[in-house]
């Protein structure tokens, strides 16, 4: 079993990309702990340089009045933010990581780090309900807001009668065009299980939609200043560093990439695809100014394009 490792050195004038055997994984770490600031085979999330914000992809909701409005952005539950920032992004250990993705065109995400669930949403000004309708299932959810700000959602779920309340938090900006949204529903589309086998075109395509996400993830951190990056929960084929990009040993593999497809061989077909891809040289920047995350977007955007 091998396992390709793309990864990007600089030694004075000389840059390399290579495909690399999994039995000299141990020599080219202890390599790279001189060139790329590895530390050991697993290392921690590096902090993430300050970009300048891309204000022309957001909408400031910050001076906006109307609820529904307001609600269209990502909500994080707030009591799950400190659990994702020390999240392995292996996947290794379950966690529930609360979210909703609402878009002005009245689709929705949730929870896309765990089982992601999508569908229509609706909100009722009288009596200050949102209702989720499911697409897969057809079921409805009720929340009643109990309070919202531009950065602050408090819900009570009015389908269990419940008391408690759920805190979300958001940055009160919302995106301009559904195409770089990396979670409204169209972006995600390579999550959803097809109902029948796929041809070698279909697998392609969902495989380069599933790099497309991941480039518009990038773009959403980089564009909202985030100063770290965890890709817990999300399914993939590919482990990210700061400045590297590797495939995955099959078996490091979790169910969830197995569920993007029809079946396990189809999984399997678009994981041999991604071999032969990530194997191909590519050009990665030395510019300094630009952090990590510009610069593995780069890379993606040229696999994206090769597929």
């Amino acid at each position: 079993m091998k396992v390709n490792i793309l990864l990007f050195f600089t030694f004075e004038k000389i840059t390399c990309v290579q495909k690399i055997p999994f039995i000299a994984l141990c020599i080219l770490f202890t390599t790279a702990t001189c060139t790329s600031g590895y530390k050991d085979k697993k290392p921690e999330k590096p902090a993430v340089a300050k970009a300048i914000p891309s204000n022309t992809d957001f909408r400031d909701l910050s001076s906006v009045t109307d609820i529904e409005e307001v609600l269209c952005q990502t909500w994080q539950m707030a009591d799950d933010l400190e659990a994702l920032a020390n999240a392995d992004d292996d996947g290794a250990l379950v966690m529930p990581f609360r979210t909703f993705h609402f878009s002005d065109d009245h689709t929705f995400t949730k929870n896309p780090r765990n089982a992601i669930e999508y569908g229509t949403w609706a909100y009722n000004n009288a009596d200050k309900m949102i209702t989720l309708t499911y697409t897969s299932s057809k079921e409805t959810d009720r929340y009643k807001i109990r309070a919202i700000a531009t950065d602050e959602l408090k819900l009570t779920n009015a389908g269990l009668n419940t008391i408690s309340i759920l805190k979300f938090t958001g940055q009160g900006i919302s995106y301009n065009n559904h195409q770089a949204d990396p979670y409204h529903l169209s972006n995600n589309q390579w999550r959803i299980r097809p109902r029948q086998p796929e041809t070698d075109v279909q697998i392609r395509k969902r495989l380069k939609d599933y790099l497309h996400f991941f480039i518009l993830f990038y773009k959403d951190h980089i564009a909202r200043n985030a100063e770290t990056v965890a890709f817990y929960g999300f399914p993939s084929c590919l482990r990210w560093y700061a400045g590297g990009i590797y495939l995955k040993k099959r078996e490091q593999m979790t169910e969830s990439w197995d569920e993007c497809f029809y079946n396990k061989a189809q999984a399997e077909k678009a994981y041999q695809m991604m071999d032969n891809i990530i194997g191909q040289r590519y050009t990665w920047s030395k510019d300094p100014k630009k952090n990590w995350l510009v610069k593995n977007a780069e890379v993606l955007k040229q696999m994206y394009e090769r597929l």
